[in-house]
């Protein structure tokens, strides 16, 4: 259970970069995307964004709509794992009596910011 604010981040395009099947350069790291090996780069500013969240005491959860386990490969690759208090499968709707305007704020991110 988590009794306290949390944070979901997303992991394709928020952690890292959309993954390709080929290396095309040394900064991308090898994933198993199902079986399948696939790579992407670290996105260093949300996972620095991550890191301070939970030092302020956040919850971390990451999601993926590609799935917990897809979720989960990547949270072990990025090293992330103390950080993270859950891992899901991206929800794909909320039941509530108020619209998530009302209760979530949202932060958009550069998907391609890796520095």
């Amino acid at each position: 259970m988590i009794d306290h604010n949390w944070t979901p981040f997303d992991v394709d395009g928020t952690l890292i970069t959309k993954f390709t099947y080929h290396r095309v350069d040394d900064k991308q790291l090898e994933l198993d995307y199902y079986g399948i090996k696939v790579y992407a780069k670290p996105l260093i500013g949300q996972i620095n964004f991550m890191k301070s969240l939970k030092a302020r005491g956040y919850g971390i959860v990451v999601w993926s709509a590609n799935g917990a386990p897809w979720a989960d490969e990547v949270v072990k690759k990025l090293e992330l794992s103390k950080l993270v208090e859950a891992i899901v499968t991206k929800p794909s709707f909320c039941v509530d009596d108020k619209p998530p305007s009302e209760w979530m704020k949202q932060v958009l991110i550069d998907a391609e910011t890796t520095e």
